[in-house]
């Protein structure tokens, strides 16, 4: 899913003249989609604890993107860091919640 939402952004950097103030949080709302329909799935399959599991798989997609940065060089934690921080759990425990739902609504119906 990410990569899809990346591709897509890219192609539409290619085709117009976009800031480059906009990669930011252009690349940001798309981790935030995909950790959104991620958590949704993972409450899904395990039908329990949707919103820790969202939020935990958050931390984890911003584990993985604080690591990028540190091997590329990028040392400091800046507060737009830690604004990513928070959009990817709230992203992964509203996914979550709404996996629940979902998993619940399957339930009812049989």
């Amino acid at each position: 899913m990410t990569m899809a939402q990346f591709a897509l952004i890219c192609s539409v950097m290619c085709k117009t003249d976009l800031p480059a103030a906009l990669l930011g949080p252009l690349s940001t709302g798309a981790v935030c989609i995909a950790v959104f329909f991620a958590g949704m799935l993972l409450a899904f399959l395990l039908k329990r604890r949707g919103m820790l599991l969202g939020f935990a798989q958050g931390a984890a997609f911003f584990a993985i993107i604080l690591i990028a940065a540190l091997l590329q060089g990028t040392m400091q934690f800046s507060a737009l860091a830690f604004v990513k921080l928070i959009a990817f759990c709230a992203a992964g425990g509203i996914g979550g919640y709404f996996g629940i739902l979902l998993a619940e609504k399957k339930r009812r119906k049989h």
